[in-house]
C-alpha cells in the first residue's frame, strides 16, 4: 500500500490488523511489501517475485488503491484482469489470495465511483476471497467520501491510533477472525 506515513511498517492497516490479531491471541506476522504512492500496477510488475520468495500462508493485493488515481473503465478492467492473474499466481504456489480494496477516494466522482464499486463487485464474484476495507473508512454514498477524520487527505487514511489506518486495522481483524484460518 502506499502511505500517507513515512513509517510504512506501523502505520498501514495491515500493521494495525497485525497488531489486533495479536491482542486477539493469534499468532501471526506481516510483511508490508509496498511503498509510499505506489500504485497497483507497480506492485503487480514485482509481485510474483516477492510472492514466490515469501510464501505466505496468505497474500493480499490491493486491486484498486488511493494510489491509482481517477478510475476509468478501461483502467478497471485491466486492474481486474492483473488482480485475476495474481491471485491465480498466488493459488498456483499454494499461497491464499484475498483481493483488497482499502479506501474511498474522495477525489472521484460519481461515474468513477461507480467503477470502483462495479470493480469490488466484480472481484467478490471472481470465486476468489475479497477484504473490502472501504466500509470501515467510507460513508457509503455516491460518491463515497471518507468518514469525518479518518483520512489524511482525499486519497489517504489518516495516521494515529484514532485514525483511519487504524480503523481500518481493526475493521481487517474483525474480518480475519471471522474469514480466515489460524493455526493458534
Amino acid at each position: 500500500q502506499g502511505q500517507a506515513d513515512s513509517n510504512i511498517q506501523t502505520a498501514s492497516w495491515i500493521a494495525y490488523g497485525t497488531q489486533a490479531l495479536r491482542a486477539a491471541g493469534k499468532q501471526v506476522s506481516s510483511v508490508n511489501a509496498g511503498w509510499a504512492g505506489q500504485t497497483s500496477t507497480l506492485y503487480s510488475a514485482i509481485g510474483k517475485d516477492e510472492l514466490a520468495s515469501v510464501l505466505p500462508d496468505y497474500f493480499f493485493y490491493s486491486v484498486y488503491t488511493p494510489n491509482d488515481g481517477t478510475l476509468t473503465q478501461a483502467i478497471a478492467d485491466t486492474q481486474y484482469a492483473t488482480a485475476m492473474d495474481m491471485a491465480e499466481t498466488a493459488f498456483s504456489l499454494g499461497v491464499i489470495p484475498v483481493l483488497t480494496f482499502i479506501a474511498p477516494n474522495d477525489a472521484l466522482d460519481a461515474a468513477a465511483d461507480a467503477i470502483r464499486k462495479a470493480l469490488i463487485a466484480q472481484c467478490e464474484a471472481s470465486g476468489f476471497m475479497v477484504c473490502n476495507l472501504t466500509p470501515s473508512l467510507g460513508n457509503g454514498a455516491l460518491p463515497e467520501r471518507f468518514k469525518a477524520g479518518l483520512k489524511f487527505d482525499n486519497f489517504h487514511p489518516s495516521s494515529g491510533a484514532a485514525g483511519g489506518y487504524a480503523t481500518a486495522g481493526a475493521y481487517f481483524a474483525q474480518w480475519a477472525l471471522a474469514n480466515l484460518a489460524f493455526a493458534s
